[in-house]
């Protein structure tokens, strides 16, 4: 009797490939991790590296022992890492946390970490129910839609600080990029 591939143990050449995997990836790992903790400054740059890699590990052995797929790769991304960094610069923007008290540290890092373990819990949950399989009955059109939506907003949001102007509304906004640039259109609200 042949061994079934499916339940044979894990051989040499996988845990080769798996070290070999995990040594490309540190540097991957280490800049989701600066750009994760980025809006807590300098000081906190260790500890962004230190969570970057303990999420690759913690995620590549969650991908191994419950991902559906053989051979699946999984650690932080950046897109994953920004948005965690938006979440800490939130927290941050409400005043009400002193990164130079230890104490108020910990509790926006506990913040945000809850933060994550309640965004995971959704996704196994939405995972265990098969979520996923009514993406086939998605349109293609919808998904581009999504992104290029999703596009737009992150340049949107970001194109204030870039210049360097203040938050103000999207027509202010609009007012001082021609205003830098040229002259607003003869049709444009004065």
């Amino acid at each position: 009797m042949t061994p079934d591939p499916a339940h044979e143990r894990i051989s040499t050449g996988d845990l080769s490939g798996g070290f070999a995997s995990a040594i490309v990836s540190i540097t991957g790992n280490v800049a989701a991790g600066v750009i994760a903790f980025a809006p807590l400054g300098p000081a906190y740059v260790g500890k962004g590296i230190l969570a970057g890699m303990l999420s690759s590990i913690v995620a590549g052995l969650m991908a191994a022992l419950f991902g559906g797929a053989p051979g699946m790769i999984s650690g932080p991304k950046a897109t994953t890492s920004m948005a965690f960094a938006a979440l800490l610069s939130q927290l941050l923007a409400t005043g009400r946390f002193d990164l130079g008290n230890p104490e108020s540290a910990n509790l926006i890092l506990s913040l945000a970490f809850g933060a994550v373990l309640i965004s995971g819990s959704v996704q196994i949950l939405l995972g265990a129910f098969r979520v996923g399989a009514l993406v086939k009955f998605m349109p293609y059109p919808v998904v581009a839609g999504i992104r290029n939506t999703t596009a737009v907003l992150l340049i949107y949001v970001q194109l204030s600080p870039f210049l360097g102007i203040s938050k103000q509304g999207g027509l202010d906004l609009l007012r001082v990029i021609w205003g830098r640039s040229s002259r607003p259109p003869h049709w444009w609200p004065q």
